[in-house]
């Protein structure tokens, strides 16, 4: 038996569920989401039918002495320079500088299957 490290849900792996997109095919997440300080890269799998706008802000609570990046890329290109589809822009959050991240942008026919990559 292993002690649960967060009181939070844990991060979703896939956004493609049904309990995540509308009846119109938008996908909004509005939760407070838990992260074990034991991992350092989380992936998130994000499949769309069209071109899209993307928009995303996560922030690592106030107590924690962590930083945070996110960015997206192509299915299967996670860490290459030429799969970055979005780069994330580092904000001052709560806890201090870094502890806030930001994504905002198209997502072109090219670019249906991403990795959303939190570091």
């Amino acid at each position: 038996y292993a002690p649960k490290g967060c009181k939070y849900n844990p991060l979703p792996s896939f956004l493609n569920s049904r309990a995540f997109t509308s009846y119109t095919g938008e996908v909004r997440v509005n939760d407070v989401f838990g992260l074990q300080s034991t991992v350092k890269r989380h992936i998130l799998r994000l499949d769309v039918g069209t071109a899209s706008l993307l928009t995303l802000q996560v922030e690592v609570h106030r107590d924690t002495p962590a930083t945070l990046t996110v960015d997206a890329y192509r299915r299967g290109e996670v860490g290459k320079p030429s799969g970055r589809v979005l780069n994330g822009a580092n904000l001052l959050g709560c806890g201090g500088d870094d502890t806030k991240a930001f994504l905002h942008g198209l997502l072109s026919d090219k670019d249906l299957e991403i990795d959303i990559v939190f570091e």
